[in-house]
């Protein structure tokens, strides 16, 4: 069964059943006209021509519908330079018409909220919230594209002169771009007093074409072959989850179940290998590769609410599900619970305490169907390990204290806050071997301790700060292993890790200190002022990994309103993430042994915005804003003993500069209806010398009605 026509179907549909409830009310206005006998219904009408605001009564038969209607029409015309990449990411780049409209309708016992926006040919949005006596609806559609860089490879292609590289790059010079469409939308209704049902209905389906690259499995001595092409995608992914949730007394309880199922029609890609063994170097026999498998998933969940007492909570969530695999028939399996419990006995204090297990279980693949096409010694069932079972424990409390909850009224604004979690991962099937030094790495479990304090202040109704501080300690976190790496001086030494063991390596840290610092400052009506600091520092100096990263965001943001007919918006961040950590390279050139070298990376982002709205006259209102956004990611890689690696960095150099201006104007014809005009430059420009620069100049004329 093709989920492809579920979007569309259901949104007809939908459509379809709002249509009923008007029908009926006009029925019901033919048939019975309104006698002395018959109970009065009566609603507000917020701009009846009354003095004293009393309600007005509406026999049965008599309209009580009242919409409104806004209609917005306009056209882009788009000037574009440079590559469209980067300014057209997720939106179309043709002149083209706009159109937005509004609308709200309602009887007094039904309202139909609907928005339909066409903000260009490529991107279309949709929205529609029905409320009834017996059935609300959110339903929510959009669709976009997103364009996809190309990788041009260019660390692995540009080796003409090694005889170990080989690649070859079938969409040279072409970006890629798909076409999203999503759709989310959520129905709920009241079967009785006390039991309630809903129904969760999301969707995405994106069909485009995408770089599928793909390298030669078994890389000997002779060659390594790379391959780049275009591959056609389209998948479809849908989730239905239905809720019923009960309600008696002080328990409450809800059962859901999650569905959601993974299809695609991809275009199938394909390959030879020419590498090792020697018995599979036929150029002329090929094999599928970036194949996605389709899944379908299911989740039942079970959460119950109890009140212990008037002061004491009690909540639980439990969950059982799996991933079915429907290529290699295999199944993911997952479960757990999560369980609560709130006190707020004691005035002024809160404690939550936690306690949350998680499962997941996995297996091999039954069968391998291409083991026909391999010889022996290199079937792929031989290479396949059995994915990792874990297991997540999780245990903590925290409070909130407010000493003077019923003090002065200073005083009433301080509260202190302060928590532990114990974390626990238990892994299985996580041995690894290391064949050049005839030994195995086994991941042992890990174990985290986390805590945090904090405190808040509102010192008046003009300000008020915080500052909080967690820490973070983790024995044995995850590292990678590299199976394949050199030997080592002494092959006895005990794990996880010896000195000089170049396997093994990670970018978890063992501490983490995070410091938040903030508040906001509002010293008159027309002006507010917010400010953050952070200051986050990891460090893993364990025999296997070390590393220091260290990351300082700042943001600043304020609004001021020096006239009833001016006001000011503006930002300003600044985001720096600096890791200095040792890394193992590789030597391309010969058999001499791998060097482990000191990495040092920088990545700086600096944003700031201001936006502006004036009202000149009171018929012509004028808005602009600007944004500049720089960032940086680079590194730098001393040269190594036994091979030289100084030009990686050149590889993923990025400097980006963005610049981004708008400006409008709206003039109100008259009563009801308005025209404008918007303006919008956006420039992405490379510093790195990638070629992706771009220039976007978009002008949108149009016209506002209000019905």
């Amino acid at each position: 069964m093709s989920w492809k026509p579920s979007i569309g179907v259901l949104f007809l549909s939908i459509l379809a059943f709002s249509r009923p409830a008007a029908a009926e009310g006009q029925q019901v206005a033919a048939t019975q006209p309104p006698t002395q006998t018959e109970d009065h219904q009566s609603f507000f009408l917020d701009d009846a021509p009354r003095a004293d605001h009393e309600p007005i009564f509406l026999a049965r038969g008599q309209s009580g519908l009242r919409s409104d209607l806004a209609l917005r029409l306009g056209l882009w015309g788009v000037d574009t330079d440079g590559n469209l990449l980067k300014i057209g990411e997720y939106q179309g780049l043709q002149s083209s018409a706009f159109f937005d409209v509004d609308g709200l309708c309602t009887d007094g016992q039904r309202t139909a909220d609907l928005t339909i926006t066409g903000t260009e040919d490529e991107d279309t949005a949709f929205h529609m919230y029905w409320y009834g006596s017996y059935l609300t609806a959110d339903v929510d559609y959009r669709r976009f594209p997103h364009r996809l860089d190309h990788d041009p490879l260019t660390a692995f292609l540009d080796t003409p002169d090694s005889p170990q590289f080989a690649g070859e790059d079938l969409n040279a010079g072409k970006d890629y771009a798909i076409r999203v469409q999503e759709f989310d939308s959520s129905f709920k209704g009241q079967v009785t007093e006390n039991i309630q049902w809903r129904l969760n209905v999301w969707g995405m389906h994106k069909k485009g074409h995408r770089q599928a690259n793909a390298l030669n499995h078994n890389c000997s001595g002779r060659q390594c072959h790379l391959l780049s092409q275009a591959q056609n995608i389209d998948w479809m992914t849908m989730e239905i989850e239905p809720v019923i949730e009960v309600k008696y007394g002080p328990v409450s309880a809800e059962y859901s179940r999650t569905m959601r199922s993974f299809e695609q029609s991809d275009e199938p890609v394909t390959r030879s290998y020419n590498g090792f063994p020697v018995e599979f170097i036929d150029p002329t026999q090929q094999f599928t590769y970036a194949y996605v498998p389709e899944n379908f998933t299911q989740i039942d969940r079970l959460k119950i609410r109890g009140d212990i007492t008037c002061n004491t909570h009690a909540y639980a969530v439990l969950f059982a599900g799996d991933t079915k695999n429907r290529d290699r028939l295999t199944h993911r399996d997952f479960d757990g619970y999560d369980l609560r419990l709130v006190d707020d006995s004691i005035d002024g204090l809160q404690l939550v305490g936690t306690y949350k297990q998680f499962n997941e279980d996995n297996q091999l693949p039954p069968t391998f169907p291409e083991d026909d096409d391999y010889p022996e010694g290199s079937k792929p069932s031989e290479e396949v390990r059995h994915p990792v079972d874990r297991e997540w424990t999780k245990a903590g409390i925290k409070g909130r204290w407010r000493p003077c909850e019923s003090g002065f009224d200073v005083s009433r604004g301080l509260a202190f806050g302060a928590g532990y979690e114990y974390r626990q991962i238990d892994r299985q099937f996580a041995t690894y071997p290391l064949p050049n030094i005839d030994a195995e790495f086994t991941q042992p479990t890990t174990i985290s301790n986390l805590m945090h304090v904090e405190t808040s202040m509102r010192w008046s109704n003009c300000l008020d700060t915080y500052i909080r501080y967690k820490m973070l300690n983790t024995d044995n976190p995850l590292l990678g292993v590299r199976e394949a790496d050199a030997s080592i001086d002494d092959p006895d030494l005990e794990f996880p890790s010896p000195p000089d063991l170049t396997a093994l390596n990670s970018n978890q840290p063992e501490h983490r200190d995070f410091i938040e610092l903030g508040g906001t400052w509002t010293p008159a009506y027309n002006f507010m002022l917010s400010a953050y600091l952070g200051v986050d520092l990891k460090t893993n100096h364990s025999a296997a990994v070390d590393f220091d990263e260290d990351n300082y965001p700042i943001v600043l943001t304020a609004w001021y309103a020096p006239t009833c007919r001016l006001s000011f918006a503006g930002g300003a961040a600044y985001y720096t993430n600096w890791i200095d950590q040792d890394i193992t390279f590789g030597n391309r050139n010969g058999p001499e042994p791998q060097d482990t070298q000191p990495v040092d990376y920088r990545g700086r982002a600096q944003v700031y915005n201001l936006g502006t709205t004036y009202l000149w006259t009171d018929r012509l209102t004028l808005t602009g804003g600007v944004e500049w956004v720089r960032g940086s990611n680079t590194f730098f890689v001393p040269s190594p003993e036994n091979a030289d690696w100084t030009e990686l960095p050149t590889f993923s150099d990025v400097i980006v500069e963005t610049t981004r201006l708008s400006f409008g104007v709206d003039y109100c014809y008259r009563e009801g209806i308005t025209c404008y005009v918007r303006y919008n430059y956006y420039d992405w420009r490379d510093r790195a010398g990638t070629n992706e620069s771009g220039t976007a100049n978009m002008v949108l004329g149009g016209i506002t009605a209000l019905f």
